[in-house]
């Protein structure tokens, strides 16, 4: 063994003074971290420097894919999505199979985020579930877990025995019998033992534990069948959540009879500032009163009192009155009526789903225009 090119690290839960570990008389180096395979392992911080790493490629990687698609005038925004998945996804996903911590995917799952909410032009409090629903795709969070369910499929039954991999995964199971053995045993029993005992494999059971399945040496379920679980219990997670978050109220309110899936007026709506109104829109990312007043601060806006004060109906300010309703807009609306179902008994979930996608952007951008000029000149 050569001792100049070998390194120590030292794995525990705070620095503490250790012992020099010495070869043949020879002190070998410990360092804090070390990068193994392209991913960072840190001694005291774990995952989390490997984490912050990718972050920041991945933001990168972000950066010199809008950089091309502006030079190469790519705007649609499908083929844009294709080009992250081609270029970012695998840069954000690199060793997804043992970093299984929660935290830490949230934090890459940021960059995917903030890279959707950018191409719809909405704003950065938009509802992550809303514009994930817009383009029809999920968290990168789903996928990682199905391939961090694959690498477990391989471990388990296709590995040798006598392979250093299947002798650390044989050591993660016993870990896992002794923590689920104390937890059974002692439902207070959340202390340092239980902290020692925390593994890879233990984040693993847990997250299967919220699709009522455990680990079972002798069959694991297909990837795929938990990918769908897993898709399925998103979609009902955030509906069932709706009542505690108004902007995605209103987005399923809006969308009521559309699927989860790719919402087509992204790439049939050519021109970026009509596309981005009418996403704006559809996301409850307008000027409305009834948005505006939810973001009143310190105490907001009682909804009966979110009345638009130019209309002399004095009427709440949504969306439904905006485009259907409200005498202030009439003069645009006789302009579209005969390309649009303008009426006042209309639902705005058949409105929004019009084939004439282009032309209810144009009805929008007009409508606005007339509520800047008439703000402007009060």
């Amino acid at each position: 063994m050569n001792v100049k090119k070998t390194k120590v690290v030292v794995f525990e839960a705070r620095k503490s003074v250790c012992q020099a570990f010495q070869y043949e008389g020879e002190v070998i180096e410990q360092l804090n971290s070390f990068k193994y395979l392209g991913v960072e392992l840190h001694g005291t911080k774990g995952m989390q420097t490997a984490i912050h790493r990718l972050t920041m490629l991945g933001k990168k990687a972000v950066f010199a894919l809008r950089h091309r698609c502006v030079e190469l005038r790519i705007s649609d925004p499908t083929l844009q999505c294709q080009l992250f998945d081609a270029l970012v996804k695998p840069v954000l996903s690199y060793g997804c199979e043992v970093w299984s911590d929660h935290i830490a995917r949230e934090q890459l799952e940021v960059v995917h985020r903030a890279f959707l909410k950018s191409l719809l032009g909405v704003s950065t409090t938009t509802s992550s579930y809303v514009v994930l629903a817009e383009f029809g795709r999920f968290p990168l969070e789903i996928f990682w877990w199905q391939q961090t369910m694959r690498f477990l499929s391989h471990v388990s039954f296709e590995v040798d025995s006598d392979r250093m991999l299947k002798l650390a995964y044989d050591v993660q199971l016993q870990l896992l019998a002794a923590r689920q053995k104390i937890l059974f045993g002692n439902q207070s029993a959340m202390g340092r033992k239980n902290r020692l005992l925390a593994c890879w494999l233990a984040q693993v059971d847990e997250q299967l534990s919220t699709y009522n399945l455990c680990i079972n040496n002798d069959q694991l379920p297909p990837c795929a069948h938990l990918k769908q679980l897993a898709e399925r219990q998103y979609i009902i997670h955030h509906q069932v959540a709706a009542a505690d978050s108004s902007q995605v109220r209103a987005y399923l309110g809006l969308n009521s009879s559309a699927q989860y899936g790719y919402k087509e007026y992204l790439s049939k709506v050519d021109n970026a500032q009509l596309r981005r109104s009418l996403t704006c829109f559809r996301c409850a990312n307008h000027k409305l009163q009834i948005e505006l007043g939810r973001q009143v601060k310190p105490v907001k806006v009682s909804v009966q009192q979110r009345y638009y004060k130019l209309c002399n109906l004095g009427a709440v300010e949504d969306e439904d009155h905006f485009l259907l309703v409200c005498p202030a807009y009439h003069n645009v609306r006789e302009r579209f009526k005969g390309s649009l179902p303008l009426t006042a008994i209309t639902p705005l979930a058949e409105l929004l789903s019009c084939q004439q996608q282009g032309i209810l952007a144009r009805f929008l951008v007009q409508c606005q225009t007339v509520i800047s000029e008439l703000l402007h000149q009060t």
